[in-house]
């Protein structure tokens, strides 16, 4: 039921921002908040931005504009402050009242940074706010809990609502090096707020100090919204990968038809062409090398990524195309749009009426690489091996087995980010102890996340917190 009240909430509120002018106008203005700091940073356009984020992620940034809005309280004169409070007052009437209630809570319900101590995957999570403090709390989540795992890190807001803790809607998922750098900035804002007012952090569980914390997170909801962004674009935009030109790399292959009887001028005319080297006899094959177009500087010299670039080892110089005859036709590959015309003007220019008009087809490298995947799943799935599987049960004992050796070994081996101390020579000191906790909770962040994926059964590194003396931190 909670969760049906709650969906009816949102629904109504948002309805009711698209029917008031003002709302949607103020709904637009919150959403440029949210997006100007990674605009600016990317380069991106807002369309561009909802083309890198696509659907699911899109409808998560509308979620966390459409809750800052929520919270909000504005100053326009001759204009009401919070949607929630407008929506109550002249419509409210039309809703039960645990929706009511529901759009009460989110109105008054602040942001902030949770850490993830334990899940029951489709029924709870157990979180603990690293802004305000405190012991972990479970919240009733059935959805979110299916892809959490222990020591994950997001911003959320957590309520009361009818009886039970839950997450307002907006999950927003941060990696650890993030969220330390967004809980300093939050940190920073809470510290001035509370030497305004003439109050120390130490004092943060006295009510006015929890009234001046929560008073700040109110201010910073674009910021969850813009680390988190800046995570999602990272993680989701592949970084480009060109040729020497500076090209995006695209896979070409042109087919030119054989006029008939044609096949020993095209040799003949292709073994004559300056810069057109012979590969292979049977089927013949020549390589065109070069230099690339490149009049001064690279066309593309402001494309950032990977450079992919193809030079022959005996000779120095790029190879620029390659090309096959076969019976019937003559197939050209290049690595780029832009190669593929250069090298197709002079084919034709050197051929004439030997060929007919090329026929091209293109293949973006993230497609490609796809299809190689593909390909070797086909060829795993068909291949020659006995087909005997080895049992869950057994597999995952092996997998056991070999974790507990590899940690046992782990905990006297000299480590770099422990200044060249074993994690048992670190826990004796405060300090050692703060690092190795931060270890662990990487560590098996990262173990929970590869095993999920994979569908593996989670392994459990208690005995590990145990053995360094630090359980009682890993609640």
């Amino acid at each position: 039921m909670a969760k049906s009240e709650s969906n009816k909430a949102i629904a109504n509120l948002m309805e009711w921002i698209w029917r008031e002018p003002h709302w949607a106008t103020r709904f637009d203005a919150v959403q440029q908040v949210h997006t100007a700091s990674i605009l600016a940073v990317s380069g991106l356009s807002y369309a561009g931005l909802l083309n890198v984020l696509g659907q699911h992620a899109a409808g998560v940034l509308y979620g966390a504009v459409f809750e800052d809005l929520a919270t909000q309280r504005f100053n326009d004169v001759g204009l009401p402050h919070n949607i929630v409070d407008d929506y109550l007052k002249r419509r409210g009437w039309r809703d039960s009242v645990p929706s009511r209630r529901y759009m009460a809570t989110l109105r008054d319900a602040r942001m902030s940074v949770f850490e993830v101590s334990a899940v029951m995957p489709g029924k709870w999570v157990e979180v603990r706010d690293l802004v305000r403090g405190g012991d972990p709390v479970r919240v009733v989540e059935h959805l979110g809990s299916q892809s959490l795992v222990r020591w994950d890190r997001l911003g959320a807001r957590v309520v009361d609502y009818l009886g039970e803790k839950i997450f307002t809607g907006v999950l927003l998922p941060f990696a650890n090096e993030q969220s330390d750098a967004l809980l300093r900035q939050i940190e920073a804002k809470i510290s001035e707020t509370l030497a305004d007012k003439g109050l120390q952090r130490s004092s943060a569980s006295e009510p006015e100090a929890r009234v001046a914390i929560d008073d700040t997170l109110a201010t910073l909801p674009h910021t969850f919204t813009a680390c988190w962004l800046s995570r999602y674009i990272t993680d989701h935009e592949a970084a480009a990968v060109v040729n020497a030109e500076g090209d995006p790399l695209v896979f070409t292959e042109t087919r030119f038809a054989l006029r008939n009887g044609s096949a020993e001028q095209v040799v003949a005319r292709l073994d004559a062409l300056p810069d057109w080297h012979r590969l292979d006899d049977e089927p013949p094959a020549w390589e065109w090398l070069g230099t690339p177009d490149l009049p001064g500087e690279p066309q593309n010299s402001g494309a950032t990524g990977y450079h992919l670039q193809m030079i022959d080892p005996n000779i120095g110089k790029y190879q620029l195309a390659t090309v096959r005859l076969e019976k019937t036709a003559l197939k050209l590959s290049t690595n780029s749009a832009a190669r593929m015309k250069r090298a197709t003007a002079l084919l034709e220019g050197a051929l004439g009426e030997q060929i007919g008009a090329g026929l091209t087809s293109m293949t973006p490298l993230r497609e490609a690489l796809m299809q190689v995947g593909e390909r070797q799943s086909i060829e795993d799935r068909d291949g020659d091996g006995d087909g005997d599987e080895i049992p869950p049960e057994v597999a995952a004992s092996i997998a056991n087995q070999f974790f507990d050796r590899h940690y046992r070994g782990w905990l006297d081996s000299a480590l770099p980010v422990l200044d060249g101390l074993t994690p048992r020579q670190a826990v004796a000191t405060e300090s050692g102890r703060d690092a190795v906790v931060a270890l662990l909770k990487s560590v098996e962040n990262m173990t929970a996340r590869q095993r999920q994926q994979s569908g593996q059964p989670l392994y459990d590194f208690g005995w590990l917190w145990q053995e360094l003396g630090l359980a009682a931190r890993r609640q």
